[in-house]
């Protein structure tokens, strides 16, 4: 092994030491130098050649998964340094070479699907009710806001919130790689972690807990990763309580749709479709003093107001001549529950 990769190997031992899922700028590797080692996995392995322009700035959003990445590192430092002996040997090794091809079939897929996106969205006319009330809330409150909704509006969420370096939480699963590589795309900062055991849930929320009271955006598919549908879990009144920046709830629905054969029915519009977007007109601040007691009173309350502008969404394009603005659109008592297509059994015979 060269030199060089000794030293990377060195590198990498000192970074594994560290705890926490990425590193602090205040604590910079001053052995690194401009080494590919130092960039966010959690967004894409190719913004790697991206490190070494800005290697401090790569450094706060390490991932926690160096130890699976590093022949893709080892290969970028050696075309950095030229070392195209090393290339060649990291790139024979098959393991190396099916790590490498994955990842840059992620980034290739996950580009032509941000491309899609805006050309799909881009051909829908689109009905945006209270972007002055967003607006506003994130104005009164130095940038800190969570926006929430359900998983099944991921898409246009994702959409309409670009390029704000807003915060969203995804799986450590393969889709999480190719969801992650999107937001990149997006300009999305993208913590990785879910509930459940050894899933790294904690880890993610306390980066994104951090990322938000840095004075940015964050969001929550209230009822992810896995559901069940329509019912809210604590992380969003949980990040609220920690970083006292007011829930923003918010919904969308597609004239003419198409659901995903999903947990969720992920909405797609039809291109040339028309698309209407619901924003509370008022936030929900979550007091940093309470319990469990505390936080299951918020809880039903954000998913009972969601599951209120749901119905309106859901309805508008029906009512839209009586209502113009469709958060004027009575709602019964109980909250109905969403349309929920039945998912499709595939016949094995």
């Amino acid at each position: 092994m060269s030199t060089e990769n000794t030293k990377a190997n060195h590198i990498f031992t000192k970074i594994n030491t560290y705890p926490c899922p990425c590193l602090s700028e205040k604590k910079p590797l001053k052995d690194a130098g401009r080494l590919f080692s130092i960039f966010s996995l959690q967004a894409n392995p190719i913004c790697s050649f991206l490190a070494l322009s800005k290697p401090r700035k790569m450094a706060s959003k390490m991932a926690s998964y160096l130890d699976k990445s590093k022949p893709f590192i080892y290969l970028s430092f050696n075309i950095a340094t030229s070392d195209w002996k090393q290339c060649k040997t990291v790139l024979n090794n098959n393991d190396s070479k099916h790590y490498i091809m994955n990842k840059l079939a992620v980034f290739i897929g996950s580009f032509f699907v941000w491309i899609l996106m805006h050309f799909l969205f881009l051909s829908c006319r689109k009905h945006i009710f209270g972007h002055r009330a967003l607006v506003k809330c994130i104005r009164e409150n130095e940038g800190k806001a969570l926006s929430a909704s359900w998983h099944r509006s991921m898409l246009f969420t994702i959409y309409y919130f670009r390029k704000l370096n807003a915060a969203l939480m995804t799986s450590r699963s393969q889709d999480g790689d190719l969801l992650t590589s999107v937001l990149w795309f997006f300009g999305y900062f993208a913590p990785r972690g879910s509930s459940g055991i050894g899933k790294g849930g904690q880890e993610a929320l306390e980066v994104f807990v951090e990322h938000i009271n840095k004075g940015n955006i964050g969001g929550l598919a209230i009822d992810g990763p896995k559901g069940p549908p329509y019912i809210s879990k604590y992380g969003i009144a949980k990040a609220a309580a920690r970083t006292g920046a007011p829930i923003l709830l918010h919904i969308w629905y597609a004239k003419s749709n198409i659901r995903v054969n999903s947990w969720d029915r992920t909405i797609i519009p039809k291109p040339f479709s028309e698309v209407v977007m619901i924003i509370d007109r008022k936030p929900i601040y979550v007091p940093s003093n309470g319990g469990k007691e505390h936080l299951e009173k918020y809880r039903k309350m954000i998913n009972t107001r969601l599951l209120h502008l749901t119905y309106q969404a859901d309805q508008w394009f029906k009512m839209r001549d009586q209502y113009p603005d469709p958060r004027n659109i009575p709602v019964p008592r109980p909250v109905p529950t969403p349309y929920h297509p039945a998912k499709k059994i595939k016949n094995s015979g």
